[in-house]
């Protein structure tokens, strides 16, 4: 059975030295927690690697270095100077005439810059909601930006015809990948958007502890600034041949993936995992490999092998993102049955935002229709609303932003002694005491196996 445990710390140590050393002394100077610099640094080497690198596992399976990776923070705790500095190495190398990043652009837009810098491109957002739900804003919901986006995590050719002109775009090997920070309160926003599609399963969560800001007379050694910049300019200065090179596993390294890759399919294929999950571990088959050609080149941007190093690194980093997707689903609302369920949800958010609301503001710009939301307010009446004199209504039982009742009530103690037993492979943390972090349900305990 699966080794259940709370939540995984990241394994900073398992980064190539550039990035480990300027994420943990960055971190250090905004008083953040590391993953605020360490998950945006991965993802701007992985750009400044693009298409001139990919890793080819065997005949017919070959993964480029794309990520698509969202950082969950709450507002103030320092999240944009972190992924701004990860970021600016990157962004310093463009130009006019060679672009390395984009922010804010229509996909029609991106395709052209994709294919004018074929070595592609960051997507860099400091709120990451923004970019999911602009997806066809313009388009009444009939576009097909997400199936864009999906198309472009697995490096498959793109070709559009744009409606001004006769012209079509053809990217034979379009490279994007995309960083950026969200909110725990706004996560649930993002289930609204969910269609089964396999999108939100692409997107590489983290939600670190927070970390009290305090002032810090600590700032970032000269010497590891550089050295980070300097390895994301060597990165990016890879030569581009007519077609990406490939790096072949060692024979030791394809020993230890090949094990992994049947421990983490079993798990994948465990009947007892969430259908949410199931799309994210199915995702994290094909990031584990990404995960240790970044390492690799990183570690040696002259690299013509990936090493064992390199796949052990990048398999502590995927069990450290599948704590990470179960702490998340719950925000996702998986598992809701119904509209008037999924109504529920919603209401109990918006009063666990502010708790005590007159019912027309409730209702106020609900997704649900008129129906479903009276059904949902009626069977709530009883057991969880309560009705003031003043004509303020209010939860009985506190909930979390994402509108779950957690398993104690808001101010209650929890005993230690309760967490359950950590794996030997993987470091554990305590839960936050903020309300943004009490996890509910499923996220209370993670299941894993450990593929140490």
């Amino acid at each position: 059975m699966p080794t259940p445990f709370r939540l995984v710390s990241f394994p900073v140590e398992f980064l190539p030295e550039p990035i480990g050393k300027f994420s943990t002394a960055c971190a250090a100077s905004l008083s953040a927690p590391v993953e605020l610099v360490a998950i945006p640094a991965l993802v701007v080497a992985a750009s400044a690697i693009g298409n001139s690198r990919v890793i080819s596992l065997k005949q017919g399976w070959i993964e480029p270095a794309i990520f698509f990776a969202a950082v969950v923070s709450q507002s103030g705790t320092m999240k944009s100077p972190a992924l701004q500095q990860a970021a600016e190495p990157l962004q310093g190398l463009d130009t006019p005439g060679r672009r390395t990043w984009t922010a804010d652009v229509t996909v029609e837009r991106l395709a052209g810059l994709l294919a004018e810098n074929p070595r592609g491109l960051l997507l860099l957002r400091d709120e990451l909601s923004a970019w999911v739900k602009s997806m066809n804003q313009y388009k009444q919901g009939k576009g097909s930006d997400r199936q864009f986006y999906l198309s472009v995590w697995g490096g498959a050719p793109h070709k559009g015809d744009r409606k001004r002109d006769s012209e079509a775009i053809s990217i034979p090997r379009p490279y994007l990948s995309v960083v950026g920070c969200i909110p725990p309160a706004v996560i649930p926003d993002l289930d609204d958007l969910e269609q089964e599609d396999g999108f939100l399963p692409r997107l590489l969560f983290a939600w670190p502890r927070p970390v009290p800001v305090r002032w810090t007379e600590r700032v970032v050694p000269q010497e590891v600034r550089e050295a980070y910049a300097n390895r994301i300019k060597k990165l990016f200065a890879i030569p581009m041949e007519s077609e990406p090179v490939s790096l072949a596993l060692t024979s030791e390294a394809h020993s230890r993936f090949t094990q992994w890759h049947d421990r983490h399919c079993a798990e994948t294929e465990d009947a007892s995992l969430p259908p949410f999950l199931r799309g994210v571990y199915a995702k994290l088959k094909g990031y584990c490999p990404r995960l240790a050609l970044v390492h690799a080149l990183v570690s040696n941007p002259s690299a013509d092998k990936v090493e064992r190093v390199s796949v052990d690194s990048a398999i502590a980093l995927v069990d450290y993102f599948k704590a990470q997707a179960w702490r998340v689903m719950p925000l996702l609302g998986q598992g809701k049955t119904s509209e008037v369920d999924r109504c529920k949800g919603e209401i109990r958010r918006k009063l666990s935002v502010c708790r005590f609301l007159k019912k027309r503001d409730v209702q106020k710009n609900s997704a649900f229709d008129a129906n479903e939301w009276n059904q949902a307010f009626s069977e709530m009446c009883s057991p969880e609303i309560e009705q003031h004199s003043d004509g303020t209504i209010s939860l009985q039982v506190p909930t979390n932003r994402q509108g779950v009742a957690p398993r104690t009530r808001v101010g209650e103690a929890t005993s230690s002694s309760s967490n359950p037993p950590i794996s030997e492979s993987l470091v554990v943390s305590e839960a936050s005491d903020t309300s943004e972090h009490q996890d509910s349900g499923s996220a209370d305990q993670v299941s894993l196996q450990s593929t140490q």
